[in-house]
């Protein structure tokens, strides 16, 4: 009974999460938009020390719509109702999973403005930012579409894909900056949460950690920090005086930790070989390609391989 009380309480885990983060982060950081049918009932609810800490958040939420003068010629009103859609969704990003800060951004940006036409007409969130676009250059002059860009005298309601991205961008990286204010998105601890999962689950290398952390846009300084934090200050995986790092494998002395759980992990794969009607030869191959999709050069497979093989 325990144990199935425990199951279902590891299950529930993520649901908890993101329960949490819809209802207490608007509140809390003073992200506004979100559960917003619920909002004014939670403000009576909460002490008047936390209320004036709202009411201080919306003031300044409203200071800064009016001084924007518009985004690219979109009203105030426009930007507000767009930033608080595309805050809602990158919510419900980061309630299931970490995200760094370029990939939550291409992540908004693909489900908002989809590269695929067909995507885009099935897409809600995309068919909104076309509505939010096609009724600002409606309530404009009626036949310029100021800063929008839309040609004059055009009777379609339609802003060219280029504005729409740099206002997307724009509108975006606000509601990103926001998120790092109040550590809902943070590309350090994404780094060592990222680096340390590869590693624990699926044992890639430092390097082929390094090269997929760059993909998703995480700074090099920041990676190295990672790294150190998960194979040690020299950021290495070493093997009977072979080492695997950042900059290639080359020669130094003994052997790390993450050495000895790399040969572990090595040998229950090669042991997992033997059900297989191979040769010794193929199993061998095998285990050597396991390895180096795994990002290791080929000094440290070898001496990973010779460990096994001796037994």
């Amino acid at each position: 009974m325990a144990l199935r009380t425990l199951a279902q309480r590891i299950r529930a885990l993520p649901a908890l999460r993101h329960s949490l983060v819809t209802m207490y982060a608007p509140q809390t950081f003073g992200l506004r938009g979100v559960g917003a049918s619920a909002s004014a009932r939670q403000k009576r609810e909460f002490s008047p020390k936390v209320r004036a800490h709202h009411d201080r958040h919306d003031d300044h939420d409203d200071r800064r719509a009016a001084d924007d003068g518009g985004l690219f010629g979109m009203s105030a009103a426009t930007r507000t109702k767009l930033f608080d859609r595309i805050k809602s969704s990158a919510l419900g990003y980061v309630s299931r999973k970490p995200y760094s800060r370029h990939d939550l951004s291409e992540k908004l940006t693909e489900r908002f403005l989809p590269r695929s036409e067909s995507k885009a007409a099935q897409n809600y969130q995309s068919r909104f930012l076309q509505r939010v676009f096609a009724q600002e250059l409606r309530a404009s002059d009626g036949s310029g579409g100021g800063d929008l860009g839309m040609e004059g005298g055009s009777s379609e309601h339609v802003v060219p894909r280029e504005a729409q991205e740099e206002i997307l961008a724009s509108v975006i990286g606000d509601v990103l900056d926001r998120f790092e204010q109040v550590h809902l998105i943070n590309d350090e601890e994404y780094a060592v949460i990222f680096a340390r999962s590869k590693w624990r689950q699926s044992k890639w290398s430092p390097r082929k950690i390094e090269t997929e952390l760059r993909r998703r846009g995480v700074e090099a300084a920041v990676i190295g920090e990672a790294l150190t934090a998960v194979f040690g200050e020299d950021g290495v995986v070493r093997v009977d005086g072979v080492l695997d790092s950042r900059d290639g494998d080359s020669e130094d002395d003994g052997m790390t930790a993450q050495g000895y759980e790399l040969v572990e992990m090595a040998r229950k794969q090669y042991e997992s070989y033997r059900t297989a009607s191979i040769t010794e030869e193929a199993k061998k191959r095998r285990l050597i390609g396991y390895l180096q999709r795994r990002g290791f050069g080929w000094d440290v497979v070898g001496k990973v391989v010779e460990r096994v093989m001796r037994g």
